[in-house]
């Protein structure tokens, strides 16, 4: 029994290990810092600004969305303390914020453009206009996706993605959608799209776009309001409730829809986030206590809960942001699956998926259980079962037990990790039995 702990005890930590999180609360005007390592919460880590909407991060720097001061805060990483306020436009209302290279982008809801921020001048260098009333963003291959809601008061008009090319700044497409289009995610090549409908009598819906043509390709009724998106490496997709009633899920390849309205995942889903090994969901509550924040490993078992200010409005990992966003993509595209079998002697089969411009720069690399990596295998495109070019490269690799020396390891649990640009996608635990 003490062994089974102490397994436990270590996995915990070496899943955890340097994870932090920072939690928008829109009604308390605050930014919390919550250290997953230590358990530690830092509530008052940067007061913020009036509606402040969304969080971005890169390496150094937070960046906070406030959408009464028409403005983005900039915020050191480590002191909280805000470097400047960048002014977006008088009653633009910016809603989101996404970072791709050298550049951020956010969205003006009242002005129904998009604007171009220069991260090294802290200016705004360009604008372009867009759909009625835009909100969430994806970029994928240099192209950006933007949501527009479509709404013009009383109610909700054509909802609209528009495709924009990057190098030139300028909308190159308009794809339809479901109706109040909120939030996108993308997952192996595609962008899936969350239509929140009007919270009435228009439930919700995703719409599925192909990124090669980039029109919609399917479309999922998931039912309830749900306002956010984001996906799991292991390609399942989690869509938070914007009326608080829960968090709902669907597989991004088969389309089946795991928990649904009526089984809900978990309570709350005013902002979800994910990285390689757990799943945070904010619970805002009733807007007027402090807010929640439930910690979930990957197989959707609780392991903490946090509490933050009022009104938690979006959550972000740092560890999952700090190469921008291109970096989201890769490892949202790319699949760890369970080896077999497991517990093993003398072999066991480790099977993965990533698309192909990945595939020269993925590895998997295995570990004792005191986090010393003892084998690693370069992943190749002629390992792959299909032709390098073509669609997404899923393979295997076997593990004989032995470590890089080729002398044999012993009895014990073991990790193995899928890691590409030496970021880490996933990881999971196998044992070996001799």
């Amino acid at each position: 029994m003490k062994k089974a702990f102490l397994i436990l005890l270590i996995l915990s930590c070496f899943n955890l290990f340097g994870t932090t999180a920072f939690v928008v609360n829109s009604s308390s005007q605050t930014l919390s810092k919550i250290d997953f390592e230590t358990g530690q919460v830092n509530n008052a880590f940067s007061p913020v600004g009036l509606y402040a909407n969304r969080v971005c991060l890169n390496s150094d720097f937070v960046y906070v969305v406030n959408s009464g001061d028409n403005s983005v805060q900039k915020i050191d990483a480590e002191t909280g303390q805000t470097i400047t306020d960048i002014f977006i436009e008088s009653s633009s209302n910016p809603y989101d914020m996404i970072i791709s290279q050298n550049y951020a982008y956010v969205t003006g809801l009242f002005t129904s453009k998009v604007y171009k921020i220069n991260l090294n001048t802290d200016i705004v260098e360009d604008e372009i206009i867009v759909g009625i009333s835009p909100e969430g963003m994806a970029v994928y291959e240099n192209k950006l996706y933007v949501a527009n809601t479509g709404y013009q008061y009383p109610s909700y008009g054509q909802g609209t993605v528009s495709v924009v090319n990057l190098d030139l700044f300028e909308v190159e497409k308009t794809i339809d959608v479901g109706m109040n289009p909120q939030a996108l995610t993308v997952y192996d090549d595609e962008i899936h799209v969350v239509c929140t409908g009007n919270y009435y009598d228009v439930f919700g819906e995703v719409f599925i776009i192909d990124t090669s043509i980039d029109e919609v390709s399917a479309s999922l009724e998931i039912g309830g309001c749900p306002t956010n998106i984001t996906t799991s490496p292991q390609g399942i997709v989690y869509l938070g409730d914007g009326m608080g009633a829960g968090v709902y899920s669907y597989d991004a390849s088969s389309l089946e829809i795991l928990h649904s309205p009526q089984n809900p995942f978990s309570s709350g889903g005013s902002a979800i986030a994910i990285n390689e090994n757990i799943i945070a969901v904010t619970d805002a509550g009733n807007w007027a206590s402090n807010s929640i924040v439930r910690v979930y490993n990957l197989d959707e078992e609780l392991i903490n809960e946090y509490t933050t200010g009022i009104g938690a409005v979006d959550i972000k990992f740092f560890d999952e942001n700090v190469n921008a966003q291109e970096d989201e993509i890769f490892l949202n595209s790319a699949i760890l699956g369970d080896n077999y079998p497991n517990p093993f002697n003398p072999t066991t089969t480790i099977s993965f998926k990533i698309s192909r411009k990945d595939a020269k720069d993925a590895k998997i690399e295995i570990y004792n259980i005191k986090g010393q990596k003892i084998r690693q295998y370069s992943i190749f495109p002629e390992q792959s079962q299909a032709p390098y070019g073509a669609g997404n490269i899923q393979s295997s690799i076997i593990w004989d037990g032995t470590d890089n020396n080729n002398q044999f390891v012993g009895s014990g649990v073991y990790f193995y990790q899928l890691k590409i640009d030496n970021q880490t996608v996933a990881t999971k635990k196998m044992m070996l039995l001799k």
